[in-house]
């Protein structure tokens, strides 16, 4: 898909989100599989992005840091209102630059 975004000169942005954001979620994970790494998604997907020349936005760092400092839960079995919200304003920063519109 980023190829063909590509060819018409499209700016392809992959958006990934891991389902685990909160420290105990996390840790009940780790208890069953010791090397479970909530960032590791996000990670791999940057990587590839870089190597394919395509933008990603990772946003389970952006769900930990909202959580740890509002200790607001993002999501229920999807995002919730809150979890919305701070993925549209994190997009809304991801995309302000690529049509030159300024905060």
């Amino acid at each position: 898909m980023a190829g063909i975004a590509q060819q018409h000169g499209i700016q392809f942005i992959l958006v990934s989100i891991g389902q685990l954001y909160r420290p105990e979620e996390i840790a009940a994970a780790q208890a069953i599989d010791p090397s479970y790494d909530p960032a590791y998604f996000d990670s791999d997907l940057a990587d590839l992005a870089a190597k394919d020349g395509f933008m990603h936005a990772g946003l389970y760092e952006v769900f930990r840091q909202h959580y740890e400092q509002n200790g607001q839960p993002l999501r229920w079995s999807h995002w919730n209102y809150a979890g919305h919200e701070v993925v549209a304003e994190t997009m809304a920063d991801v995309l302000r630059p690529l049509v030159g519109v300024e905060q």
